[in-house]
């Protein structure tokens, strides 16, 4: 799996580890218990501590930081450690995705410059995701979206690498809001994948399950940059986005015929574990509504907007 190069550079080893050293916050926050206050306890306390390390400005750790709050509700942040695999998986995507942002100043905002391999890459386009890719990959907008059209009639059984070039492509013939539905279903999947791969039959580089979960942390990382970069300068548009999602994740697709080679934990299990993954979205919802002014200010004080504000969506 072979991220945009920029992102790559970008987050070198040591930043990484600043960034896990901040997560002892988690524990020191989280020690005072359930309280109206431990938001801003959590933020200050992981800010403070990230932006202690060598080579973590307080840019990277505040936009980490704010990361971790729009997806995790506050019994999940409560209970990350830095002794948890996926508690360090998550910082270390969370870093390069807002490394990302930081390290590619001169892209064009307007298309989608990141590469997801075997997926996807922008110059061609060359996309690999299955039956679709060929009308996804033509010069001809109008077979574009007329393969767009037939994905939608089959919207249940689409995987999520298929979504997440969809809204790619949907973004760089300036569909931009339905770029964003599309990014978001498709976040929405891949994070319920990793949620019901059995952890012991996910294998290692080249396996489906392995090569499923590293595609579902490159797509965030990379094409987010873009999607989020409009996104959140539409933040009513968002969040009734994001309720969209919410709303229709809660039915889950066959997983086996979507993804035939790949282990899932019991069928039984996966009613509860994607009820806990729509709920949680609910954190993402809250965040928006009530930082709608932070977040107009961070943008603006970093380009975002400057750079982003300028587009529409047909």
């Amino acid at each position: 799996m072979r991220l945009n190069t920029g992102v790559t550079a970008a987050v070198s080893l040591g930043m990484i580890w600043a960034i896990l050293a901040g997560c002892s916050a988690l524990q020191q926050s989280a020690t005072s218990g359930f309280h109206s206050g431990f938001r801003s306890s959590f933020k200050s306390s992981f800010i403070k501590s990230c932006s202690a390390q060598g080579g973590a400005t307080e840019t990277l750790c505040g936009c980490v930081e704010a990361t971790l709050e729009r997806t995790n509700s506050d019994a999940q942040l409560m209970k990350m450690s830095p002794d948890d695999p996926e508690t360090n998986k998550e910082l270390v995507d969370d870093a390069r995705a807002c490394a990302a942002t930081k390290a590619q100043p001169g892209i064009d905002p307007a298309i989608v410059d990141a590469y997801v391999t075997p997926y996807y890459a922008p110059r061609g386009p060359v996309i690999r995701v299955g039956r679709f890719s060929p009308g996804l990959a033509s010069s001809n907008p109008k077979q574009v979206l007329a393969t767009i059209g037939a994905m939608k009639k089959q919207w249940q059984r689409l995987s999520f690498p298929e979504i997440y070039v969809g809204s790619i492509r949907l973004y760089d013939l300036g569909y931009r809001n339905d770029a964003v539905y599309w990014f978001y279903t498709a976040q929405y999947r891949a994070r319920q994948v990793s949620m019901l791969l059995d952890p012991a039959k996910i294998g290692r580089m080249g396996d489906p399950g392995f090569e499923l979960q590293a595609a579902s942390g490159a797509f965030m990382q990379t094409v987010g940059t873009w999607i989020n970069g409009y996104a959140f300068g539409h933040p009513e548009n968002l969040i009734a986005t994001v309720r969209r999602v919410q709303r229709e994740g809660r039915r889950i697709g066959d997983l086996h015929a979507i993804y035939p080679n790949v282990a899932f934990v019991d069928r039984r299990r996966w009613p509860a574990a994607n009820a806990q993954l729509a709920d949680g979205m609910g954190s993402l919802i809250a965040y928006l509504q009530q930082q709608k002014d932070a977040i107009a200010r961070q943008r603006a004080a970093n380009g975002t907007a400057a750079k982003f504000s300028h587009l529409t969506s047909k």
